[in-house]
């Protein structure tokens, strides 16, 4: 996560998440970050990922909850299509 979102803050959020806050200057730079993050998972090693573009952040518990919302979208996605 830190080699991709180099100028971002990792921190761990629970046993095994994590948030990213990167004050990227455009969304599509954010999006291209994701999408680097998202090709470094294998079938050894995979993650589930929520995220939110805001322009300006005004309230990060809402925000953060939005993501994590999306991460457990994204994590049943996954294992409805595994099997």
């Amino acid at each position: 996560m830190i080699t991709i979102f180099q100028e971002a803050g990792c921190y761990r959020f629970g046993g095994d998440e994590f948030i990213i806050l990167s004050f990227d200057k455009s969304e599509t730079d954010f999006q291209n970050k994701l999408q680097k993050l998202s090709k470094l998972w294998t079938a050894e090693c995979s993650a589930s990922i929520g995220s939110v573009w805001l322009e300006h952040a005004k309230d990060i518990e809402k925000n953060l909850s939005v993501a994590d919302e999306k991460m457990y979208v994204n994590k049943n996605h996954y294992y409805k299509n595994r099997f």
